[in-house]
């Protein structure tokens, strides 16, 4: 038997509620970094490789910003959709 808390019906708005306002928060942190580094004439990335971006993404990991990683994935995912990596 498993003593792990079952949320009842009113705990899981409150936890969608939460998890959403999350995600957008993330979100706009997001575009904001993503409108910064476009004001420095950064907008190449859709023209990266996949292979590439992996190899910049495990950079900042070690750096140690979630939201410059988080852009990263969001280019390895959106690149990825295009076809194989280049």
């Amino acid at each position: 038997m498993s003593t792990e808390h079952q949320p009842q019906t009113d705990d899981i708005d409150v936890i969608k509620m939460r998890d959403d306002s999350a995600v957008i928060q993330f979100a706009e942190a997001m575009r904001l970094k993503m409108d910064i580094s476009r004001a420095k004439g950064r907008n190449g990335w859709p023209t990266v490789s996949v292979h590439d971006l992996w190899l910049m993404l495990r950079g900042h990991v070690e750096k140690g910003d979630p939201i410059d990683v988080a852009n990263l994935a969001m280019m390895i995912w959106h690149n990825s959709k295009k076809g194989p990596s280049t």
